[in-house]
């Protein structure tokens, strides 16, 4: 049955992501943007590319990049979203969003997508299931994931709020970031 394999890894994925540090990132980066659709497919592209990256090229990574590397580099990434959050507060909220945040919000979720748990778990699943299908649920499990988390942030968070939302959230990426790095050392 195919479908069960669409099925497997958009729960799986789904699953996977509920609170993670990628869902973190996405719902800093639309409170800042105020652009949740923009912001959630941004950063569904880059669970994609990663994906892709996962599925069928994982061996080349494993080759090339040093496993040592990935959490670094990960890490790496949400200290900058974060101190360019905290050090670029938006003046104003508005629905706009700059080349620099969107392209910080690619960057952040396809590195910390990287060697993550999801990744390997449609690794695993691509090995034994149908690919595209396994693809295509991964894919789907993340958006749905992270679409029920931006509406219910832009529901109930007030404007008022956004600027100690996004404070908090920068000073959560930086600790998610320094302690990824500690425990990759």
């Amino acid at each position: 049955m195919l479908i069960l394999d669409l099925l497997l890894a958009a729960g799986f994925v789904f699953l996977m992501e509920l609170g993670d540090k990628t869902m973190l990132a996405t719902l800093c980066f639309s409170a800042r943007l105020q652009r949740p659709a923009l912001v959630l497919c941004i950063a569904t592209a880059a669970f994609a590319s990663v994906t892709l990256i996962s599925i069928f090229a994982a061996s080349l990574v494993a080759t090339f990049v040093s496993q040592k590397l990935l959490p670094i580099l990960g890490g790496a990434a949400f200290i900058a979203a974060g101190l360019f959050i905290l050090l670029n507060p938006p003046e104003e909220l508005q629905n706009t969003a700059d080349i620099a945040s969107l392209s910080l919000t690619f960057i952040t979720v396809f590195t910390a997508e990287l060697g993550d748990k999801t990744q390997i778990a449609v690794f695993g699943l691509a090995l034994t299931h149908t690919v595209l299908l396994v693809l295509v649920g991964a894919i789907l499990g993340f958006l749905l994931a992270n679409a029920l988390a931006l509406s219910l942030l832009h529901r109930y968070l007030k404007p008022e709020h956004v600027p100690r939302f996004l404070q908090i959230t920068a000073l959560l990426l930086i600790g998610v970031g320094v302690v990824t790095i500690a425990l990759s050392l």
